[in-house]
């Protein structure tokens, strides 16, 4: 698998084979490229790996140590010296869970988070698995995007979960497809869906929010990692319902002209501002 990112005539595969991590790096860049990382990112992502290999070496600390609290030493190392780049913190901390799933070292002991919202990402969690059958590297997938949404909407206060609407989905999507990959935003997108499509099964909201959240949000995913300067106006011409409930309300039709302005009328702009 590691010939596939490297090339064998540099030395880097060569320099890999005496890592203290080498011995799991082909299997991590198989579940990266399960995920659906482009090559260089996969890459990317296990140059940092045996980054946190070379250092370990020099601590010494064996891989059998490895641990949340050995990567958080070594990431205020790297930021104290101004080396941390967007992504590496993650990537070691998956690398890291990684390794617990498997058994090569041992999970920490579990701090039961009991705030309502640990308990209905609990709740989440086993509705994949149970009731939708899901697999755990989907799992895995989903559930960092029903946190950062919960936590985007409500932070530490209380889950007023009757107060989500549709107009809630595309500043979410649209940030959190800012700091992602195409097809890691498409996967948040169907991520963000099926947490909404749970929300409304489990009674926790009365409007099925996940009809909402349909292809015009993947489009727009997708129009963030073009070279279009305002995807938010892209955004308006995926919704050819938004554009026909506009046209209704100015009571446009034939060849009709309005004889002012559609901006000078207050409902109209009231109208728009709420969808």
């Amino acid at each position: 698998m590691l010939k596939a990112f490297f090339n064998e005539q540099d030395d880097v595969l060569e320099r890999l084979q005496s890592n203290p991590l080498h011995a799991y790096l082909d299997a991590f860049a198989s579940a990266l490229v399960e995920d659906a990382y482009a090559a260089s990112t996969v890459r990317s992502k296990l140059l940092w790996v045996a980054e946190l290999g070379w250092w370990l070496q020099e601590e010494p600390l064996p891989a059998a140590q490895l641990s949340e609290h050995t990567v958080d030493r070594y990431l205020k190392e790297l930021r104290r010296r101004g080396r941390l780049r967007r992504g590496q913190a993650s990537t070691l901390l998956r690398f890291v869970g990684y390794l617990q799933g498997q058994g090569i070292i041992p999970r920490p002991d579990p701090v039961c988070d009991t705030s309502p919202r640990a308990e209905l990402e609990r709740h989440y969690e086993r509705y994949l698995r149970s009731e939708r059958g899901l697999t755990t590297a989907t799992v895995v997938n989903y559930l960092p995007v029903a946190h950062r949404f919960l936590v985007q909407h409500f932070g530490d206060g209380p889950l007023r979960l009757e107060q989500l609407c549709g107009a809630d989905i595309a500043p979410f999507v649209l940030a959190q497809a800012r700091c992602q990959g195409a097809k890691r935003a498409q996967l948040m997108v169907s991520a963000l869906r099926s947490f909404l499509r749970f929300l409304f099964q489990a009674a926790k909201i009365e409007v099925d929010l996940a009809a909402c959240c349909c292809a015009k949000h993947r489009g727009l995913a997708l129009v963030v990692h073009t070279q279009i300067p305002d995807p938010t106006h892209v955004y308006a011409e995926f919704d050819l319902e938004m554009k026909a409930k506009a046209l209704e309300k100015c009571d446009v039709s034939g060849d009709t002209v309005p004889e002012n302005h559609w901006a000078d009328d207050a409902s109209l702009m009231a109208f728009l501002q709420s969808l």
